[in-house]
């Protein structure tokens, strides 16, 4: 058996889920996915792309919840919920830090202060750029402002040229 060194960008990757997974209580749902995502992201056939902590961690999501429904519906759960599925908070901002060049601008309070600010009253911005340091999705995000999903995309592509303009000042 041959091994294989990892690449610089796996290994960041991994190191970045281990301590996405200290911070988390052991046996918690936040904690199982940051785990499944290592995994993920140790996979040969998963691409190395600018997205792959992100991308691992949603994957690692909907396949957990997938494997709970399976499970449920097999009898193999309680009914009542075990496990809180949805995406707590400091989780959603970790898959948002992991994405360029936001993660550049908004990681930090005092950067998203200082976007948040330049923002300022323009539209949906400030809305749209709330929504998404929060974790929401671009489905959770349109409905709450009541626009499409195609827009809020837009928006986000203006909210991260406005932050490489903030970086490049």
């Amino acid at each position: 058996m041959t091994t294989q060194a990892l690449s610089p960008a796996r290994c960041n990757a991994v190191l970045a889920l281990q301590n996405l997974r200290a911070r988390r209580a052991p046996g918690s749902f936040d904690f199982e996915i940051a785990d499944y995502a290592i995994d993920l992201v140790l996979s040969d056939q998963r691409p190395e792309t600018d997205f792959l902590v992100v991308n691992a961690l949603k994957d690692a999501r909907s396949v957990l919840i997938r494997k709970m429904r399976r499970h449920r519906a097999r009898g193999m759960l309680p009914i009542e919920e075990t496990v809180n599925t949805a995406t707590s908070q400091e989780l959603a901002q970790a898959m948002i830090a992991a994405q360029r060049p936001l993660a550049d601008n908004v990681a930090s309070y005092h950067s998203y202060q200082q976007l948040r600010a330049r923002l300022g009253d323009q539209g949906y911005l400030p809305e749209c750029l709330d929504g998404w340091r929060d974790g929401e999705g671009l489905l959770e995000t349109a409905q709450r402002l009541g626009i499409s999903r195609e827009y809020v995309k837009k928006l986000r592509g203006r909210i991260r040229s406005i932050a490489a303009q903030e970086v490049l000042c």
